[in-house]
């Protein structure tokens, strides 16, 4: 036994080959056979004729040790969360406290058949510890390979142009939020045939004849049926539920930021149901948008629905290194995921009781041009829609006053009357439009800023 610095090794030296066992916590490794070895990496070392063996250091992340031959080359990690891995021609290892990304596939509920087409719905998918949902592919097939087509972050599509009395699988492909696009999640198969609603009854087979294709009955177009939504919008909003463009109810969220609305005498086939809401200061939600096929006396129950953050900066020309607030409203103690593009940059906050998220994004590594920003939700596994998506440029067409509080290109007494109404306010509502240096107060402090940057 041959004791180093922090580690324990077994070497066994028969003939001029080395066998190793080398022990790391409750893991056992073991290397045979292995011929002289180079060094390839630094620290203390014992060593003899023919092998010579690092003590490599200790370190939190990433702190590796190795060695190589002709036969193998071993990156084994001696941190205490780290990744190590070792290759050959032969064999891979991988060693340490290994982590992963997850994902929730997303589940392919409903594919209903109509005249040409099928209308699917499904389950957002869900991901954690480095990956993001970007959105989704619908994917087709009649025979041979899947046709897939990028419909965005949606739950929802209605695939057309599908030929009458063919049988079409369908699945959902969820992709990652990178510019690339990477498909990281499948979801469970559906088949449906599209037929055309023209025929009311099945048409009967004839005499002698072969088999008959089967029938799809259209979607219902008479009788009423139940509509009823559930899910979490901002507390005390109102909510806006339209069924076919057309206002069917307005409800108020409540403190809570639920919701809960039942629809009764909803004339039955296929419905499209939208619904959006506006924030504590006036901004209105993207609208979130669901198809479902009403049945006479059928109720149709959606629930878990996340409404999408709202989202605003505070100003939308700055030079490069400035601080750029990004703010909205959102679901009371969600999670918030603040994405930044064309850097593809992601922050995480956690929005209060009331529902308000912040964050300062620093400009500095952003290139002078436009970019992009977008907001969205997750609130106990259940991932809202994007925000809607704002722009703003770093270092072009000159910068925009911060005190410009009512955002029409000047600092003058409208903006200082809108900083006298919230003056010392802890209110949510007023720090969103009136805190100029985003340090949650209002004071003399953003008062001289306004005085420094006044235009009249």
């Amino acid at each position: 036994m041959v004791k180093l610095k922090a580690f324990s090794y077994n070497l066994i030296v028969r003939k001029g080959f080395l066998y190793t066992i080398l022990f790391f916590g409750l893991t056992a490794f073991f290397l045979l056979p292995q011929s002289a070895s180079a060094e390839v990496a630094t620290g203390s070392s014992l060593s003899s004729d023919n092998f010579k063996i690092l003590d490599a250091q200790h370190s939190l992340f990433g702190g590796t040790a190795s060695i190589s031959s002709s036969l193998f080359s071993l990156i084994s990690v001696v941190g205490d969360v780290a990744i190590g891995s070792a290759s050959s021609q032969t064999f891979g290892l991988r060693s340490g406290f290994l982590y992963y990304p997850k994902v929730t596939a997303a589940t392919l509920n409903t594919a209903i058949a109509g005249d040409a087409q099928v209308a699917l719905s499904w389950t957002a998918a869900t991901a954690y510890q480095g990956w993001s949902i970007g959105g989704y592919n619908v994917c087709h097939k009649s025979t041979g390979s899947y046709t897939c087509v990028d419909v965005g972050n949606v739950v929802s599509s209605t695939k057309t142009g599908l030929t009458n009395g063919t049988t079409y699988t369908f699945k959902i492909e969820a992709y990652d939020g990178l510019a690339a696009k990477n498909v990281i999640a499948e979801s469970n198969e559906k088949t449906a045939a599209p037929a055309s609603a023209a025929t009311p009854t099945p048409t009967p087979a004839s005499s002698g004849g072969g088999g008959g294709g089967g029938y799809v009955a259209p979607a219902p177009t008479s009788g009423k049926g139940t509509i009823i939504l559930k899910g979490t919008a901002y507390p005390d909003s109102t909510v806006s539920i339209y069924i076919d463009g057309v206002l069917a109810s307005s409800i108020k969220a409540g403190s809570t930021a639920k919701f809960d609305v039942k629809m009764e005498n909803i004339n039955a086939g296929d419905r499209t149901i939208a619904i959006s809401s506006i924030d504590l200061n006036g901004r209105k939600s993207i609208t979130a948008i669901f198809s479902v096929t009403l049945g006479d006396k059928a109720i149709v129950t959606l629930t878990d629905i996340l409404l999408a953050p709202t989202i605003d900066l505070n100003s939308f020309r700055l030079a490069k290194g400035e601080k750029l607030r990004i703010f909205g409203q959102s679901a009371p103690v969600s999670e918030v995921n603040i994405h930044v593009a064309s850097e593809e940059t992601v922050t995480k906050t956690i929005a209060d009781s009331n529902g308000a998220y912040a964050i300062i994004f620093d400009t500095k590594p952003l290139a002078e041009e436009d970019h992009t920003t977008k907001s969205r939700a997750v609130l106990e596994k259940i991932v809202s829609p994007f925000s809607h998506v704002l722009q703003f440029s770093v270092g072009k067409g000159g910068i925009a006053k911060s005190a410009d509080l009512n955002k029409d290109g000047r600092v003058n007494i409208i903006d200082f009357s809108i900083l006298l109404f919230w003056w010392n306010t802890t209110q949510q509502k007023g720090l969103d439009v009136a805190d100029i240096n985003g340090d949650r107060k209002i004071n003399i402090i953003d008062f001289s800023i306004m005085l420094f940057q006044w235009t009249g």
